[in-house]
């Protein structure tokens, strides 16, 4: 009973307050490794589709690359012949425009002070929807703050 005295009147309140901050940094930490694994894959199976075009790479050269990973990471998995494939096949379904498009919805999700809601959205005759918003009050340079990898493939700042 002593020890119940002790404790403020809003202990409770700052308790709650802490779990919820707990389970929702453990929630963004799970989705940035998730970012940064799938780009991981897609700019692996981009870089295999990039050679396969230009140098003619086949089968050999994937299980090579897959045996390589596997020598240079052993303790690492996911990087077998299929898995590369599967990465070859999942960024020519998504290529850098997609991915683009993904980037600025995953800004504005994350970052959301960062994007300011569009004043109209005007759907045009070949059912294009265009975002009209008002210029934003600040620019970021890169420097302001951590971009998702994702949007890395352009170089572009993409928080329009």
């Amino acid at each position: 009973m002593k020890e119940e005295k002790l404790i403020p009147a809003n202990y409770k309140a700052i308790l709650e307050q802490i779990k919820q901050n707990i389970a929702q940094s453990q929630v963004k930490a799970a989705m940035a490794a998730n970012n940064e694994m799938l780009w991981l894959y897609w700019q692996i199976g981009n870089e295999i589709l990039a050679q396969q075009q230009t140098q003619g790479w086949g089968t050999k050269i994937i299980e090579r690359l897959s045996k390589d990973i596997s020598n240079e990471f052993p303790k690492l998995k996911g990087f077998s012949p299929r898995n590369l494939l599967y990465m070859k096949q999942f960024a020519s379904i998504f290529p850098p425009h997609i991915i683009t498009v993904f980037a600025k919805t995953y800004l504005k999700i994350t970052y959301p002070e960062f994007s300011q809601p569009p004043v109209a959205l005007l759907q045009d005759i070949e059912n294009v929807i265009h975002e009209i918003s008002q210029p934003p009050v600040a620019k970021l340079s890169k420097a302001d703050f951590d971009l998702s990898p994702i949007s890395r493939i352009t170089g572009k700042l993409c928080y329009s």
